[in-house]
């Protein structure tokens, strides 16, 4: 009797193809033609839409690659490993 297959791993992390996402929606949000359908003479509690979009899209970009950085398994060693123990306990 055969036995069963394991479960398929992913090759690579979601956390890793979101960071390899994120700047291509960013690039993307902030081409020029996206930006433009923001551009009004309305104002927004006396600010420019366009300026209320750029400003949001940042924000956004920043709190993704925070939520991907926290998600992201950390796989380096410590500063101490790094720099093998004999260098860091000379060192202050």
């Amino acid at each position: 009797m055969a036995r069963p297959l394991p479960p398929r791993r992913e090759s690579r992390p979601r956390s890793e193809e979101a960071a390899i996402l994120l700047p291509f929606f960013g690039i993307v949000l902030l081409m020029p033609p996206i930006v433009n359908l923001f551009v009004a003479k309305e104002m927004f509690f006396g600010v420019p839409p366009v300026l209320v979009y750029l400003f949001a899209v940042w924000l956004a970009l920043i709190l993704g690659a925070v939520l991907v950085s926290l998600a992201a398994p950390f796989r380096g060693g410590t500063f101490r490993e790094d720099r093998g123990e004999e260098e860091a306990e000379g060192s202050p």
